[in-house]
């Protein structure tokens, strides 16, 4: 994972090995460490926005599904009724949109001829046998299913035209790209600060009276027993 850590701090790490002196090396220990503590807090304050937003649309995503599922039943049962079952579906959303839920459904209560051209033919008084299936599966498959999309068909097709499911898995991947960044630049840094610690204890003692005082401080916390955590170090960087 360590191709996930920000370039800037790779190549800072770099430098830091490459040092030609040993007070240069810890010099630059002591940069990418503390470089390395800002990006940290950065990462973290993006993952907390980026997770938010996930959650955010969590909701919409999850409703937008399941009402997705009782679409496609109606819109399986509507094949059993019609030739053209994609345009009564349209016919039905067109309704949707322009009257009360309510008023709809009385108007679909009426019969299969209200949506649209059943399957079959008639003429007159006499009907075809397919046209009959039709009319029967409409009271018995399609208004059910009518009555169990309506209710909340409009707010489905209101973030449909939002793309919420593009919205979702774009945030969704966001967010687990920036975690993964996140696991990344905390897995590498305490093997930066083990190689900043060696650093500072190979430095002779005419090369630590060179050091300034805060470089001699971050020196001596460096070298103190193990307990030292990363955050004490950051303190004294």
């Amino acid at each position: 994972m360590t191709d996930l850590v920000p370039a800037a701090l790779t190549d800072l790490h770099q430098k830091a090995v490459a040092a030609s002196d040993r007070i240069d090396t810890l010099r630059a220990y002591v940069t990418l460490i503390d470089q390395s503590y800002k990006v940290l807090e950065r990462v973290r304050r993006k993952v907390k926005t980026l997770d938010g937003e996930v959650r955010r649309l969590q909701d919409d995503h999850t409703f937008f599904r399941r009402h997705e599922a009782k679409v496609d039943a109606l819109h399986q049962a509507l094949r059993g009724c019609y030739a053209h079952p994609n345009k009564v579906l349209r016919t039905l959303e067109d309704m949707v949109a322009a009257y009360p839920t309510e008023y709809v459904f009385e108007v679909c209560r009426l019969g299969v001829w209200r949506l649209g051209t059943p399957s079959g033919w008639g003429f007159l008084w006499m009907t075809s046998p397919e046209r009959q299936a039709a009319a029967a599966t409409y009271e018995a498959e399609v208004l059910p299913a009518i009555g169990q999309v309506l209710p909340d068909h409009r707010d489905f097709v209101a973030l449909r035209k939002s793309d919420i499911v593009e919205q979702f898995e774009q945030a969704s991947k966001l967010a687990s790209s920036q975690r993964q960044a996140l696991a990344a630049l905390e897995g590498a840094m305490p093997k930066w600060t083990e190689e900043m610690r060696g650093a500072a204890h190979a430095l002779k003692q005419g090369e630590v009276d060179r050091l300034t005082q805060e470089e001699r401080e971050v020196r001596r916390q460096l070298l103190a027993p193990r307990e030292t955590d990363l955050d004490e170090v950051d303190e004294a960087v």
